[in-house]
């Protein structure tokens, strides 16, 4: 899998929802490199990729299907992952560690307790640069949203599901500042 040298080399990734079965199949997909298959990168589609389910669809794994690798590894493609089921044991994570330690917060919206948004708030009065995605199986209205919490951008948000193809690209956009 990754060994010690490369954990320490790869982006560290945040993950809090309250869905084990989600916390699971992305820790284990964003931590696995991408490598080369027998099948062109034509010949594989969105159906055919391990994806993220809503909350609507079986939590289980075992409908995601085989994913078809599409690219050799690039730089970039791999993560350290750290899993939460909850904003109050996250934000325990952040002050345990140095500021830059996580490289991005990918967060559910709709969690117990505390939602993505207040965790958002607390995350951005310690630390005001750490990058962070919503992802949600909601759709985000974004002139209501704006009224809500103006400082967030709609384009931090990623709908379930999401291929983790997809997840991969749209992690790697928002640490290179895109």
């Amino acid at each position: 899998m990754i060994n010690n040298l490369d954990r320490k080399l790869l982006p560290r990734i945040m993950v809090v929802d309250d869905e084990k079965d989600i916390l699971r199949i992305i820790k284990r997909d964003l931590e696995s490199p991408i490598t080369s298959s027998s099948s062109s990168a034509s010949e594989t589609t969105a159906s055919n990729d391990r994806s993220i389910p809503d909350a609507q669809q079986d939590e289980g794994a075992s409908h995601l299907g085989e994913i078809r690798e599409q690219d050799a590894k690039k730089d970039g493609d791999t993560f350290k992952v750290e899993t939460f089921t909850n904003g109050w044991n996250a934000l325990e994570a952040l002050d345990s560690h140095p500021h830059d330690y996580y490289a991005l917060v990918l967060t559910d919206i709709r969690m117990p307790r505390m939602n993505g948004f207040e965790l958002y708030r607390k995350i951005k009065e310690k630390n005001p640069s750490m990058k962070i995605v919503f992802i949600t199986a909601f759709e985000i209205n974004k002139e209501e949203f704006s009224k809500v919490l103006p400082s967030i951008e709609v384009k931090d948000f990623i709908i379930k599901p999401i291929s983790m193809t997809n997840l991969r690209i749209k992690l790697k956009e928002v640490l290179k500042g895109s």
